[in-house]
Formats: structure tokens, C-alpha cells, sequence
């Protein structure tokens, strides 16, 4: 009787171990996808065709729409959790025209930020909210993390240029006399 309890509670430890080590038990890191430390976009526009929309700031929204010819309409709606921002229809971008940006220049800070690092876009096609390629590679490559840290500091470098900020404006201060 000893045996076989012993036999049972071993082939569950193994079936256990075996378990674990398919992912059923313990979270798994994203499948490694191939990098290139030397990382350039490929201008494939994918970037700008895939996503449904674009969020910004409603002072990135007048600065684009200033600058987009009078003839392309800009749909913008506003985003529920921040007054702030709104989100601009997209997929494709209007504003991505014969395989370029006709405003890429004053593109918006989510656009500057955005980098997709898929060494090669034939082979590996941009997942529909596009992050997926690019955290994929962060999570699990440290070249492709610093990658991605320089391009968010450049963004914001950028942002911080045009006088907008991540943080909210402070509340005007109440001076009370009485």
C-alpha cells in the first residue's frame, strides 16, 4: 500500500513539474521575436493605416489641424477618462497620404513616440493595436528597452519644445483677504 501511494504522489510531482514548466502554472514572458540593435524604420506606413485612432492633446489637435490642408477632414472625438485629450479617427490616418505624412513635422507625440522595431515588416506583420511588436521586444530585450526609453526621451523632448507637458497645469492659487 506504501508503494503505491509513493508511485502516485511521485507521478503527480512530475505531472506537476511538467505543468509548470508548459506555462500552465507561472506567467510567461512574450515569445522572444527577433531584434536589430541597429533598429531603423522601414517607412512601411503600417503605423499609420493600422491604427482605428490617434490620441493627443487637444492643443496637438489645433496644432495639426492648423497645419493639414483645408481639404482633408480631421474627425476628433473626445476620450471619456481625459478631458484633455481627444482621438482622432484613423485607419488609415487622413493625414498619411501617397506612403507619407503630410504633416510629419507636427505629427503628434503618440505618432513621434510610436516605433514598431520589427527588424523586417514583410515577415512579421504590425498586430492591430501595433504595442504588442514593440513591448514584445521590450520585455525581453534590454537593447530594444533602451531603444524605446531614447525614443520616449526624444518624443518628449519635443512635447516639452512645444510647451506641452505630462502632467497637468497646477490649479490657479486662491488668494482669500478678508
Amino acid at each position: 500500500m506504501a508503494d503505491f501511494f509513493t508511485e502516485d504522489l511521485l507521478q503527480r510531482k512530475d505531472r506537476k513539474v511538467n505543468e509548470i514548466n508548459a506555462g500552465r502554472y507561472l506567467p510567461m514572458l512574450p515569445p522572444e521575436r527577433p531584434v536589430d540593435p541597429q533598429w531603423k524604420c522601414q517607412s512601411s506606413g503600417e503605423c499609420c493605416t493600422i491604427p482605428k485612432e490617434v490620441v493627443m492633446t487637444k492643443q496637438e489637435a489645433a496644432h495639426l489641424v492648423a497645419r493639414a490642408p483645408t481639404t482633408i477632414t480631421l474627425q476628433f472625438r473626445p476620450v471619456e477618462k481625459d478631458s484633455r485629450m481627444v482621438a482622432m479617427k484613423a485607419g488609415p490616418c487622413p493625414l498619411f497620404i501617397f506612403h507619407s505624412c503630410i504633416v510629419y513635422e507636427h505629427r503628434p507625440y503618440n505618432c513621434r513616440r510610436f516605433i514598431c522595431m520589427r527588424p523586417d515588416v514583410k515577415a512579421e506583420p504590425l498586430e492591430e493595436d501595433g504595442w504588442k511588436n514593440h513591448m514584445d521586444r521590450v520585455n525581453t530585450n534590454r537593447t530594444m528597452r533602451r531603444l524605446a526609453i531614447r525614443n520616449q526621451k526624444k518624443a518628449q523632448r519635443w512635447g516639452n519644445k512645444m510647451g506641452w507637458s505630462d502632467t497637468p497645469a497646477p490649479e490657479p492659487s486662491v488668494i482669500i483677504t478678508g
